[in-house]
Order: structure tokens, then C-alpha cells, then sequence
């Protein structure tokens, strides 16, 4: 799975995608930005500078990260989007492997 979620600053990016990763919710992430937003919250248009941040995982680990990124998100309402991830065999078995928990 790929999901997708952006951020205010950097910073803020890279610790939620620092951790996502060595909780093993996620194999692993991309930070990019900054990304011109424009969003329409509680009767205005807002626009703002934002980075977003990409992570893989799996099906079966994707409601734990969906928790965790709504606990340590700063947004109220954090973007949360998720697509299935196609891709090579070797690359999808590193994500299964890469997510699994520690026995």
C-alpha cells in the first residue's frame, strides 16, 4: 500500500517518516517539498507551503499505521490517502519482510 499524507514543515515530515519506519509500520518513506496546498477548512480557502510524505506498507500492517500517523500527526485533520502499490516481486516481498514484526 501506498500512503500518502503531507505535513507543515520538513522537520515535522522527517520525524513522522523516522518513525513510521522503526516502528515498522512503514518499509520505508519519501519526503518531498515544499508542495503548494490549497484547501477549503471551516468555510475558507487556506493555502500554505506543505511537505509530503509517501510510505509503503502493507495491507495487513496499514490500520496500525493509519492509527499511529492519526495520534502523531499536528493536523487536526490530517490528509490520510492510500492506493494499492504494484511493483516488482523482490520489492514487494522487501516490504512484507521489512514491516514484519520482531518475533
Amino acid at each position: 500500500m501506498l500512503v500518502a499524507t503531507t505535513l507543515p514543515t520538513r522537520e515535522a515530515a522527517l520525524a513522522l517518516a523516522d518513525e513510521m519506519v522503526a516502528r515498522r509500520l512503514a518499509a520505508c518513506a519519501q519526503v518531498s517539498g515544499p508542495v503548494a496546498s490549497v484547501w477549503r477548512w471551516r468555510g475558507s480557502v487556506e493555502r500554505g507551503d506543505e511537505w509530503r510524505c509517501e510510505l509503503k506498507t502493507t495491507q495487513g500492517r496499514l490500520a496500525a499505521l493509519e492509527t499511529a500517523l492519526g495520534e502523531r500527526h499536528p493536523y487536526e485533520l490530517p490528509e490520510l490517502t492510500t492506493a494499492p502499490l504494484a511493483g516488482s516481486d523482490r520489492y514487494l516481498a522487501w516490504i512484507e519482510e521489512a514491516v514484519r514484526a520482531d518475533d
